[in-house]
């Protein structure tokens, strides 16, 4: 069994959820670290949810606020695992406002 150590997404959130990681064929994929950045002068929130395959998305994050100029950790995915086919979305308040960045393990068999 391998476990990987991989960067899961680095990017600026719009106000579309958008699907900023998905678990690869025979992989279980496990959130060490993620946390969510306001670049601007105004508190601005963010949501995120988990979604296994072929099931429904959950919020482990509800629009919650970050305030100007701030970085927060994003609790409700620490240590959160995904099979196969799952995926992690996200979405902000306003575009080009927060940056989301998430790391984690890759497991395969």
């Amino acid at each position: 069994m391998q476990r990987l150590p991989k960067q899961l997404a680095a990017t600026e959130l719009t106000t579309s959820t958008v699907v900023q990681y998905t678990a690869p064929a025979n992989t279980r994929t496990t959130v060490s670290a993620a946390s969510v950045t306001n670049k601007t002068g105004t508190a601005r929130y963010y949501t995120v949810t988990i979604t296994p395959l072929g099931g429904s998305a959950r919020y482990v994050a509800y629009q919650l606020v970050v305030a100007a100029g701030k970085t927060v950790i994003v609790t409700g995915l620490i240590g959160q695992t995904l099979d196969s086919g799952g995926v992690i979305s996200a979405l902000a308040e306003a575009n080009s406002a927060l940056d989301f960045v998430m790391s984690g393990y890759e497991t395969n068999p």
